[in-house]
């Protein structure tokens, strides 16, 4: 059996045609670049444009040939259904399970203060950019600030409390008021689930992987555009007690939805059906 696990499914072409199997994939090629090609630039742009097609034409092959294929949302299982790359009955949704032991709400519950973004800032589908102008447009916002987790430290702005790289990521998810995710698309949007597990709502943007999870914990606010995005996060940081209400349900939601426990007992998941 091979099991080809990842963000994209390139690397199962690799495998032989005649050994059975399984595709873990959290997002389609032509979602990824489609979505971040405008605002690319230069030999970026023109590598994403000409490559999209023999990349998408091997995904297809990996895709179509496997016996089992589990995406990492239904956004991407619909994807991968609708656009004919596998059938329904050979797809399936299977999330990445979180660590809910780990990520869990601080024991003695602190005052929660300040967004959160946790991203690569330099990532044009990240789109860190709308939370600088959301902190340029709102003064309660900026008065809050924003801690932010990213390899690479955005523009100065006022709010923007760089953390670079931290060893501790549940801790800033426990002390945070709520998580932002100006994304323009994501496969599954893993950070999210994360901030949920600690108790912390999400306000989000509409971007693909997470939207129908997210929709379903009850614990998020998912919007199309930047006065919704600043109206939802300067309602939430004015209501404590509709965040702690949120963070709660939010919590019970990845509980049963991504726990470890509950993704290890089924003993079938990485069996390939010849």
């Amino acid at each position: 059996e091979v099991h080809v696990i990842g963000a994209s499914s390139m690397h199962g072409s690799l495998a032989p045609a005649s050994i059975p199997s399984l595709v873990w994939l959290a997002t389609r090629i032509a979602d990824e670049r489609s979505s971040s090609l405008p605002m690319q630039s230069g030999a970026r742009w023109l590598l994403y444009r000409t490559t999209l097609g023999s990349l998408t034409r091997i995904e297809s092959r990996v895709l179509s040939r496997a016996s089992r294929v589990m995406a990492m949302s239904p956004h991407t299982a619909d994807l991968i259904v609708r656009e004919g790359f596998a059938p329904a009955k050979r797809v399936e949704v299977r999330t990445v399970p979180i660590d809910t032991d780990v990520f869990a709400p601080p024991e003695n519950d602190p005052r929660r203060t300040g967004l959160l973004f946790v991203g690569r800032t330099h990532d044009p589908r990240k789109r860190f950019s709308r939370v600088a102008a959301l902190l340029e447009a709102s003064p309660r916002a900026r008065a809050a600030g924003v801690d932010v987790v990213s390899p690479v430290a955005p523009d100065a702005t006022d709010g923007v409390r760089w953390r670079g790289r931290v060893e501790d990521l549940p801790d800033l998810y426990g002390k945070a008021a709520l998580l932002v995710l100006p994304s323009i698309q994501e496969g599954l949007g893993i950070v999210a689930f994360e901030a949920l597990a600690c108790g912390t709502p999400v306000v989000a943007y509409r971007c693909g992987g997470p939207d129908q999870l997210l929709a379903e914990s009850g614990a998020a606010i998912l919007v199309d555009d930047d006065r919704a995005f600043r109206s939802a996060v300067e309602e939430l940081l004015a209501d404590d007690v509709a965040r702690a209400e949120m963070g709660a349900v939010g919590r019970r939601y990845v509980v049963d939805a991504f726990s470890v426990q509950n993704f290890l007992a089924d003993t079938a998941l990485f069996t390939v059906n010849n």
